[in-house]
């Protein structure tokens, strides 16, 4: 078994409640959470406070495991926490605790996102939970540029 703590910042130009909202917003996150390709899809999308969402993951069309997580907002705007769950193999694999906060800096803000994981096995490790943060918030800075020209 093992235990960690990942926390990954990333500063961006929009103002807070444009980077809460994009950040919760359905069409968007897909767009950064499980992009094409990445053989991860939504079966269902939480996205408010006490829903739950499933995602399947599913490389090469073959179903190896599914994430559940349910969103709890303690600040709008600002705060907010995803409880979530993986089970690959049938198996439960790993229990999370996702914090995203976002607040004020400078014309923009700070997004820091924190995960508090037990895993059950040898799999994923603090290091591929890192790497995930960093390609996440890679790809949701692009999704926030793309949309911010469109506004």
């Amino acid at each position: 078994m093992q235990v960690f703590t990942v926390r990954r910042s990333r500063r961006f130009a929009q103002r807070p409640s444009r980077v809460f909202d994009a950040w919760l917003d359905p069409a968007l996150r897909a767009q950064f959470e499980t992009p094409e390709g990445s053989g991860m899809s939504h079966v269902t999308l939480a996205t408010q406070e006490g829903e739950s969402g499933e995602i399947l993951i599913a490389p090469g069309d073959t179903e190896v495991g599914r994430m559940f997580d349910t969103i709890r907002i303690l600040q709008p705007g600002r705060l907010a926490v995803v409880h979530g769950w993986g089970v690959f193999g049938g198996n439960p694999a790993m229990t999370m605790q996702n914090v995203f906060d976002v607040t004020p800096d400078g014309d923009g803000c700070t997004f820091t996102g924190t995960s508090q994981m037990v895993v059950l096995g040898e799999q994923p490790t603090e290091a591929d939970v890192a790497r995930g943060w960093d390609d996440m918030l890679d790809r949701f800075a692009g999704v926030l540029e793309r949309t911010s020209q469109e506004d």
